[in-house]
């Protein structure tokens, strides 16, 4: 693609994957740790081993925003989009901000310090293409970032209007909130079963939690330690574990690589007699933790060892001081609703990036809401019926 832009002293270059150079990758690693909202799934140790293993390269590019100042050039925006046909929800040429099959969070890398002027640099990127893109669908976006009083004023200057399709909150954990959660929101009944079921697996040799900071020395351990134990069991049999992939273990590897040679990947496991037998792998993007993956051993399924590394978690939370939260990444109906106070929320919607665009939004808008009138309708008469 290599295409180039310029918005006052700010330079857009649109690049694939196979285009970016190794000085870009370092710039862009030290922006996602001054973004203002931070996201791993945005991180160059997450999104380029995606591309490699995960999603189709071809399909995708990223907006790399520098901005020019006594004869230097910062990277301060990173926007990186996949493009989309017309579909039966939007039925125009568009792009979608990029989202991979294990990703938990999408929407944009902007430079605290200047992230409304990085953002307008991506729109004007966007507009100068010449693509014929009529709207920008987001999924899993955090609502603090997308509903941020500046940002939302740029997206209005640039006639850009924003169509909600859903909204729902996930749990997280503030390290402040860890001797809440075990004395008032964790059900004693749930406490109870837990350390019931830790004693009796203490019946059964020496058994602790650790805390696994994984380094350049040390992240193959703990990569297949997990691996090992995420294959067991149903996930195993459902053909839904990444061993199960070759191409899936490929980026989970890859990535985790990535983020533990750079100090920012952890594994929180639970031994038996120094055996790893449940584990989390996580990761973690400026001052915000990520819970990625979790996995345990199939012959301790009873003992439930996913809530027990969850709550031994929270009772070792004062390591974890450094961190603002912790995201669960975890779906809305999931027990860790019941184990993780704290909430963020997160929507889905779009973005027009033309009037004809707007246009077939607000008819995608208008025909749901009809839809739901005549079936809400439909249910009425039932109901009278009976």
């Amino acid at each position: 693609m290599n295409l180039q832009t310029t918005w006052k002293h700010y330079n857009a270059r649109l690049l694939t994957a196979a285009e970016i150079e190794p000085r870009l990758v370092a710039a862009w690693t030290e922006l996602e740790g001054r973004a203002l909202h931070p996201n791993a799934f945005l991180s160059p140790h997450f999104v380029l081993p995606a591309l490699k293993y995960l999603e189709p390269a071809q399909e995708c590019f990223g907006v790399f925003i520098e901005r020019q100042a006594a004869g230097s050039r910062d990277l301060v925006g990173v926007a990186w989009l996949r493009i989309r046909k017309p579909t039966h929800r939007f039925p125009l040429p568009h792009l979608a901000a990029f989202l991979s099959i294990h990703s938990y969070l999408s929407d944009f890398l902007l430079d605290q310090e200047c992230a409304a002027d990085a953002l307008q640099a991506i729109y004007c990127a966007l507009r100068r293409a010449g693509q014929g893109w009529h709207g920008l669908y987001i999924n899993n976006a955090s609502v603090e970032s997308l509903y941020d009083e500046a940002l939302q004023a740029t997206a209005r200057e640039n006639r850009l209007r924003w169509h909600l399709v859903e909204e729902w909150q996930r749990a997280i954990l503030y390290p402040t909130q860890a001797e809440m959660a075990l004395s008032e929101y964790i059900s004693k009944r749930r406490l109870k079963n837990y350390q019931k079921s830790w004693k009796k697996l203490e019946e059964q040799g020496r058994l602790e939690w650790a805390l696994h900071w994984s380094e350049a020395n040390n992240i193959e351990t703990g990569i297949e330690a997990f691996l090992r134990m995420e294959h067991s069991g149903w996930k195993k049999e459902e053909g839904t574990s990444l061993l199960s992939h070759p191409h899936e273990a490929g980026f989970f590897r890859e990535m985790m690589q990535g983020f533990g040679k750079a100090g920012r990947a952890y594994f929180t496991e639970i031994r038996l007699n120094d055996r790893v037998i449940a584990s989390t792998a996580n990761m973690i993007s400026g001052r915000v933790g990520v819970g990625f993956k979790i996995g345990w051993e199939d012959e301790y399924t009873g003992y439930g060892l996913g809530i027990a590394n969850e709550i031994k978690l929270i009772e070792h939370a004062g390591q974890f001081s450094r961190l603002a939260f912790i995201d669960s990444c975890a779906a809305p109906d999931s027990y860790m609703n019941e184990l993780w106070p704290g909430r963020r929320k997160i929507c889905e919607g779009w973005f027009s990036l033309t009037p004809i665009g707007e246009a077939a939004l607000q008819a995608a808008q208008f025909a749901r809401k009809l839809k739901a009138g005549l079936q809400n309708a439909s249910r009425g008469k039932e109901s009278h019926k009976t």
